[in-house]
Order: structure tokens, then C-alpha cells, then sequence
């Protein structure tokens, strides 16, 4: 199933750049080597400390939701630059099981990941199917005139990668 969806990232439309990481889906290493990955990809790319700040919080959250809570073998992350923004996808092969919208415990230590993502994000899209979640964040670019920073380039893109995940 994900190497199909890396096969339709590929041929999909053509960004300014694009970075993707298989990682294993049970280790507790994963949201590090995604984190440490879109800061390197930032870096190259040399995107503003502040945009990539804001991706490296996106993907280690998104990262460690799909390890906590999809058991699949593999988390596949991408990320993608386009002329107005950056763009984080993280899909997991859990059971389509929808997050929780409780609100987190005061004390407690976890239930803010997807709360965070979306206050940090121009824009913030999930969607869960009995195959697994595609979790996609974008992070507008300063000075590119774009409100949120989704193009119809992206969502050809999820919608391509949603596509691969259909039963």
C-alpha cells in the first residue's frame, strides 16, 4: 500500500521540491527521524527559521500520533514545497479509527498533538479510512500573497495519496 502511494508521489504534480521518508511504524525513534529530516529538507531548501520550526512540530506530532495509534509496519512521511507554502503528509496504516475529541487532561501528559498542528498550520486536513489516516498540514510562506497556502496542486496530491488507500 505505501509503496503504491510513493509511486503516485512521484507522478503527481510537479512541486518545487519534495523530500519522503519511509519510517518504521512501531518505534518510538520515528517522530525524531521525521523531525529530523524536514529540518534537514528545510535547510537545504532554505526555508525561513520560523516556517521551519512550525513543519518540524507539524510532522513530530503527526508522526507520533501514527505511532501511537495506527499499528501498521511503516509511516510514510512527505514533504513538499510549492510556491506558497510547505506541506507535511503523514500516512499511517492504522484501522480507520477516527482521533479523539475529548479534551486532554489538565495534568495529563498527552491529547494536544492535533491541537497544536492546527495552531501552528495555515491549513490542516485528515482523513481516516478502513486502510489507514492521511494527516496533511501546510505552512503558508511568508510573502507569497497566499492565505493558507493550499493549492490545487496539493489537493490533486491528497487527493491521489487518499485515492491509494482505498479498499
Amino acid at each position: 500500500m505505501l509503496s503504491d502511494i510513493a509511486k503516485q508521489l512521484s507522478s503527481g504534480p510537479a512541486p518545487e521540491a519534495r523530500e519522503q521518508w519511509p519510517l518504521p511504524g512501531r518505534s518510538q525513534q520515528t517522530p525524531r527521524q521525521a523531525r529530523t529530516g524536514v529540518i534537514e529538507a528545510c535547510r537545504r531548501w532554505g526555508l525561513p527559521g520560523d516556517a521551519a520550526d512550525d513543519l518540524a512540530l507539524i510532522v513530530s506530532e503527526l508522526a507520533t500520533n501514527a505511532v501511537v495509534h495506527a499499528p501498521g509496519k511503516t509511516v510514510f512521511v512527505s514533504l513538499v514545497l510549492t510556491s506558497s507554502a510547505a506541506h507535511v503528509v503523514v500516512i499511517d496504516e492504522g484501522r480507520g479509527e477516527s482521533p479523539c475529541e475529548e479534551p486532554p487532561v489538565p495534568a495529563g501528559e498527552g491529547g494536544r498533538g492535533l491541537m497544536l498542528v492546527q495552531s501552528v498550520a495555515s491549513r490542516f486536513v485528515m482523513t481516516t479510512t478502513a486502510t489507514g489516516t492521511t494527516a496533511c498540514a501546510s505552512v503558508a510562506l511568508a510573502g507569497t500573497g497566499a492565505e493558507d497556502g493550499w493549492n490545487t496542486e496539493l489537493d490533486a496530491l491528497v487527493d491521489s495519496m487518499q485515492a491509494s488507500l482505498a479498499p
